[in-house]
C-alpha cells in the first residue's frame, strides 16, 4: 500500500473492479484488521455474500456483484458457465436465476443457495 493510501482507498480500489465484491484476504492485504473486519461485519457496513467474500453494505446485489462474489468464493480458477455466462455477455436468458460456475475438480467448493457449482 502506498503511503497515501488509506486502507480503505486501496480495498476500494479492487473492489472497483470486482462488482463490489472483495475477499477477507484482499481486506487484510490492504491493512484492515481482524478486529476492524469483524466491527464492519457487525455493524452492517460490510455483508458477507459468501464466506470469506463480503461487499459494503450499501452495495446493490445485482447480478454481476452476486456472479463475482460467488466466482471469488470458489477461488482464482473458476469460471463463469451455462446461464451466467450468457447473461453477463448480455444475452437475457430464461431459467434459473443460480449463479453458475465450472472450477477444477480438486479444489471442490461446495454449492450453497444461488451457487451451483
Amino acid at each position: 500500500m502506498a503511503a497515501d493510501e488509506s486502507p480503505d482507498r486501496t480495498l476500494a480500489a479492487a473492489a472497483h473492479t470486482q462488482a463490489g465484491a472483495f475477499l477477507r484476504a484482499q481486506a487484510l492485504a490492504a491493512g484492515f484488521t481482524r478486529g476492524q473486519i469483524a466491527a464492519r461485519l457487525a455493524s452492517g457496513l460490510w455483508v458477507a455474500v459468501h464466506p470469506g467474500v463480503y461487499c459494503a453494505g450499501t452495495t446493490k446485489r445485482r447480478r454481476e456483484t452476486l456472479a463475482v462474489a460467488a466466482r471469488l468464493h470458489c477461488g482464482p480458477r473458476a469460471w463463469f458457465s451455462h446461464l451466467t455466462a450468457a447473461r453477463l455477455h448480455g444475452i437475457e436468458t430464461v431459467g434459473s436465476p443460480d449463479v453458475w460456475l465450472t472450477v477444477p475438480h480438486a479444489h471442490r467448493p461446495v454449492s450453497r443457495p444461488g451457487l451451483v457449482v
